[in-house]
């Protein structure tokens, strides 16, 4: 196992020594003899998919890292991800609330709470009210 880690363990040969140390030996000496290109090809699938397993590891980790430490915090990652659907539809609510508050407010203070007829106590006429 020694050998396998002087630097050959990304070569094919280093890969065909790390199967040796785990016992294989013996059956992939026998098979590798009897098929060398089918055992060439095996190692090199071998390899690209460790390679991709590799990368794909550090690409996620690297995302992963970044995450949760700063894109959970920009507001395109949170809508692209649908993070704040909840949030958008309690803000909606909560708006809409608002607008209804305001609105009553608003119908309170333009009001009349009583009208001239209601202070003066005498009866008036549309022609009187509207003289034109």
């Amino acid at each position: 196992m020694a050998s396998v880690l002087n630097g050959s363990a990304l070569s094919i040969e280093g890969l065909a020594q790390a199967v040796g140390a785990l016992r294989l030996d013996a059956a992939w000496r026998r098979w590798s003899a009897n098929n060398p290109e089918a055992a060439r090809h095996l190692m090199a699938a071998t390899s690209v998919a460790l390679s991709l397993g590799v990368v794909s590891l550090s690409v996620f980790a690297g995302w992963s890292l970044m995450w949760y430490t700063t894109l959970r915090k920009v507001m395109f990652f949170r809508e692209l991800f649908g993070l704040d659907r909840a949030f958008e539809e309690q803000y909606r609510i909560a708006t809409e609330e608002e607008i209804r508050r305001v609105k009553r407010q608003h119908n309170r203070l333009h009001t009349p709470l009583c009208t001239i007829a209601e202070i003066d106590g005498r009866e008036y006429s549309d022609e009187d009210t509207h003289p034109n």
